[in-house]
């Protein structure tokens, strides 16, 4: 296997498209704050954001070919990690070694921005370094901390990050994005799961579909679907966004699509079509709330 296609692999590059989407919401959200912005800035926190997730990526990659996950997964495009260490398994420490190169980066340009732009900024990079270390090792022991460790990465921690890093301020419509980008992250990692009940829980984890079972994890799912469009109310209604907003509400069939879909293949193999589009809900819904707020 090539080099780069193994990082490729490793890194879980399609994934990334994710950072890409919420780091364009927090430039559009600066733009509108401050009507300029610094491609300097904008470069070096892209690669921040970029390295943060492929360093959390590539350490769950390492984590689940040594704890034997890797062997027994059944994958899906949005399931089951990669599975390149088991075709290159003398490339694991290498693996290893480039995520934490990878958090070095991260860190290495998070030290920038809190001594040279703004030191409160030091707060969700420390927040930031322990979701990355502990992800794999640690929070998938505890159901409801693995729940809301993705939403807090990048609800809050890459996008009010990046909101100071260039240079904008957190006000009222920057905890509301991030309220938004906390649910429908978490519900993005907590519907692929579904497929992995059973090699997670051989492999020691013990995620909220297993602590809870599929059913009540569906019932969460939809609940933080809700939950997504909440603060999208809120702003409309105190007119903090502009009523471009609302087109977020054309997504909610897709959401409505993955939940009805998951519940009626409960007793079977989870479709990758309503995985598909939880992504795609997951993907889009920043861009939308980006281009709504640039627009105006």
């Amino acid at each position: 296997m090539p080099a780069l296609q193994f990082f490729l692999g490793v890194s879980r590059a399609p994934f990334l498209t994710l950072t890409l989407s919420v780091l364009f919401l927090a430039l559009a959200l600066v733009l509108r704050q401050t009507g300029e912005l610094s491609l300097s800035l904008l470069v070096l926190v892209l690669l921040a954001g970029l390295s943060a997730h492929v360093a959390v990526n590539a350490l769950n990659e390492f984590h689940d070919f040594k704890s034997g996950l890797d062997l027994n997964t059944k994958r899906t495009p949005f399931s089951g990690g990669s599975g390149t260490l088991p075709l290159q398994p003398e490339w694991s420490l290498i693996t290893l070694v480039f995520a934490f190169a990878c958090l070095l980066l991260c860190i290495a340009i998070g030290l920038y921005f809190v001594l040279v732009v703004n030191s409160f900024l030091i707060f969700p990079g420390v927040l930031g370094v322990v979701i990355v270390l502990t992800y794999t090792p640690w929070i998938n022991q505890n159901p409801w901390l693995c729940l809301i460790a993705p939403g807090t990465g990048f609800g809050f921690v890459m996008l009010p990050g990046a909101v100071l890093a260039l240079g904008g301020t957190l006000n009222t419509a920057v905890y509301l994005v991030a309220a938004s980008i906390f649910f429908l992250t978490n519900n993005l990692l907590l519907l692929n799961q579904l497929p992995d009940i059973d090699a997670d829980r051989n492999a020691g984890r013990r995620t909220l579909p297993i602590a809870l079972g599929y059913g009540k994890s569906l019932i969460v799912a939809a609940l933080f679907y809700a939950a997504t469009y909440i603060p999208v109310i809120v702003a409309l209604k105190m007119a903090i966004w502009p009523l471009f907003s609302s087109w977020v509400v054309l997504l909610l069939p897709l959401a409505i699509f993955t939940v009805n879909t998951l519940g009626r293949a409960k007793n079977t193999s989870v479709p990758v079509s309503a995985l598909a589009a939880n992504v795609l809900f997951c993907l889009i819904f920043p861009v939308f709330l980006g281009v709504a707020i640039l627009a105006a």
